[in-house]
């Protein structure tokens, strides 16, 4: 393989897209309140998509240090083309992705002030507890659940605080965080099951160590279940949303994106355990995730508070 190639292959580039959503939704909480600010925005978006990029490689990195499988699945051998080992060019990448992300996040603790911190050091344990040592969250059935913390609070409440604390009297306030906690917990389900049928895509199509995952672990059943489970779990959150944001304008108009999401995810149910639709299942998951960010911010745009409301909510910090 070409370096181009081995990189390619190890951004796992559709997988960006559930990042983006999350950056979408946060933007989405954040209008709820009537805080959207595009350039804050858009740096999230450089930032999130440039750390999952440098995630992706740093567990290729460490998949070729101990060998898991995943490289040699996919075709990745000791060295490229030109004969440079492939610890070396995912080195590179690493090191390009990383420096991009780190700068964005300097921009945005420039911009916010010091609490930003609180959300690197989140991310980064993340990461380490992910990809490093001899036995990696990654390769254990339980790392959707690192997929529900990044892609959920995390990335959501995260961006949404960026562009809110500047018109808040403290800086946090539970007017601040509580949009993006609640939308962010919505699209932390829908990663999570997108990330189920991530891994039983693997398993099915016989490109991946069965014990590493949950469908290979603990059977279909569970897998099913925990699937219906995490769609009604978003459903209900989505449902409850504009309550919990106080906003009493139209509320249908966002109620009925999760409900409809959620009609989607439990018709395409049965794409999931058939060697020949998983990856069409998974594809579906992603997109609805994207969907659901991008009509949650239309929809908020127009039902929620006006620009540069500020209420008087206790501080947090």
């Amino acid at each position: 393989m070409t370096a181009l190639q081995i990189l390619k292959t190890s951004a796992a580039p559709f997988t960006l897209w559930i990042g983006v959503a999350a950056v979408i939704a946060g933007c989405a909480a954040a209008v709820a309140h009537g805080n959207f600010m595009f350039l804050p925005a858009v740096m999230c978006m450089v930032f999130c998509v440039f750390a999952q990029l440098f995630s992706n490689f740093t567990h290729r990195y460490f998949d070729y240090k101990h060998d898991y499988g995943e490289n040699r699945r996919d075709g990745i051998l000791k060295c490229d083309d030109l004969d440079r080992p492939v610890s070396f060019v995912l080195k590179e990448a690493m090191k390009v992705t990383g420096v991009i992300a780190a700068m964005a996040g300097l921009w945005l603790l420039a911009f916010a002030g010091w609490w930003p911190m609180i959300i690197a050091v989140i991310i980064a344990l993340c990461v380490v507890i992910s990809n490093l040592g001899p036995y990696p969250l990654s390769q254990s059935p339980f790392y959707p659940i690192m997929t529900f913390i990044l892609f959920g609070p995390v990335a959501v409440a995260g961006t949404c605080l960026l562009q809110s604390e500047h018109s808040a009297a403290h800086v946090i306030s539970w007017w601040d965080l509580e949009p993006g906690l609640v939308i962010g917990t919505m699209i932390g389900f829908m990663a999570m099951k997108s990330h189920l049928i991530y891994g039983a895509f693997h398993v099915l199509t016989g490109q991946h160590s069965s014990r590493t995952k949950f469908f290979g672990r603990y059977a279909k059943h569970a897998y099913i279940t925990l699937i219906v489970c995490f769609t009604i779990a978003y459903v209900v959150v989505g449902v409850f949303t504009p309550m919990l944001l106080n906003i009493d304008n139209k509320p249908w108009l966002f109620i009925a994106i999760p409900v409809v999401s959620g009609i989607v995810s439990l018709a395409t149910l049965g794409y999931t355990l058939k060697t020949n639709t998983v990856h069409r299942a998974w594809h579906i998951s992603i997109y609805n995730i994207l969907v659901v960010a991008i009509l949650s911010f239309v929809v908020l745009s127009i039902i929620g508070y006006p620009a540069g409301y500020l209420d008087s909510a206790p501080a947090i910090l």
